[in-house]
């Protein structure tokens, strides 16, 4: 329709589960579980049928001490946070992702700071896991902005769940202090 963009999509976008695109300037990144590590591709087309396409390893789980943080990259998602939204100490790209130590029940959220504030193709280094009040597992996290804060979305089980049945699955959601910390 006149005035109106429209975004047309066929075929398969992506060869990997969970998948997310971000845009910034024009530019597309999607980041990506990739063995062990996490890639981000990058492209003005959104061209991502073939994930080897400008594509860059940005952090390998040799890179981490932390031990539940080694395995099952699950979700990772990139987003960029400008200095007006978090304050110029904290502006810059992030990922969120879940892992573990191999075991499922192990799940939690983790958090990566790219090392270039302005190239979300840089290497990212550990920032730590997001701590929830109860410690419990966590997957598929995401930020949201509403009205000037920042809270953080996951999808999780209840306190002293470990195993996946007959536990109920919910949606979580907490404020957070900065990208890398929830709470107020």
């Amino acid at each position: 329709e006149k005035d109106t963009e429209t975004a047309h999509f066929a075929g398969m976008i992506s060869n990997t589960p969970d998948p997310f695109v971000f845009e910034k300037d024009g530019m597309y990144y999607i980041a990506y579980g990739d063995g062990d590590g996490i890639s981000v591709s990058a492209s003005r087309e959104m061209v991502f049928s073939r994930f080897d396409y400008n594509k860059v390893k940005v952090f390998k789980s040799s890179e981490t001490n932390i031990a539940n943080a080694k395995k099952e990259y699950w979700a990772p998602e990139i987003h960029y946070f400008s200095a007006d939204e978090v304050g110029k100490d904290n502006a810059g790209w992030y990922i969120y992702f879940a892992a573990d130590d191999g075991k499922d029940a192990n799940h939690r959220m983790y958090v990566l700071r790219a090392t270039d504030p302005e190239d979300a193709q840089s290497a990212y280094k550990m920032v730590g896991e997001l701590e929830t009040a109860d410690d419990c597992w966590a997957i598929d996290g995401t930020v949201l902005h509403h009205d000037g804060k920042l809270y953080f979305v996951w999808s999780g089980w209840d306190e002293g769940a470990s195993v996946w049945i007959p536990h109920n699955q919910s949606i979580f959601i907490a404020e957070m202090k900065s990208p890398t910390e929830i709470g107020s």
